[in-house]
């Protein structure tokens, strides 16, 4: 089965510090994942991410389906990339990378999830629904020939 591959860019008018504050920080996962996911954090969450940091939750890939997922934070430059990978949950492969940059005097956010099918969890804009603002987003699927190499 080809993976799915599920970009998202959002645009803020907001610093890259504060949208990297927002963005890296386990605790707002819930904020800015779609409600029907029902993410809650389960594990201890320090102030900032880093390398090799295991993050436990419970997630509903189905509504009705509440199971245990563990991701691992694999890279972080700030203020400008993390990448998050599935070790154990719903999914037989998971890869999440958020890259920032300025673009046009706003914070400009690139998230891109390969799972293992056209199953990727889509919901709309992740910083719409956390800021409120529905600023510059632009979500779609694409192939996975299409993923950055």
């Amino acid at each position: 089965m080809a993976p799915s591959v599920l970009r998202e860019v959002q645009r803020l008018p907001i610093s890259l510090s504060e949208a990297w504050r927002f963005f890296s920080a386990p605790r707002n996962l819930p904020r800015i994942t779609p409600p029907s996911i029902g993410v809650e954090v389960t594990s201890d969450l320090p102030g900032e991410m880093y390398t090799d940091r295991i993050i436990t939750y419970r997630v509903r890939p189905i509504p009705w389906i509440s199971v245990g997922w563990v991701t691992e934070i694999t890279h972080v430059r700030e203020p400008s990339l993390f990448v998050d990978e599935q070790r154990f949950g719903p999914y037989r492969f998971w890869h999440h990378s958020t890259t920032s940059g300025r673009s046009r005097g706003a914070s400009r956010w690139k998230t891109s999830s390969i799972t293992p099918s056209r199953s990727a969890i889509s919901g709309g804009s992740s910083a719409a629904r956390a800021t409120g603002s529905g600023v510059g987003s632009s979500p779609g699927q694409v192939d996975a020939g299409d993923a950055p190499r």
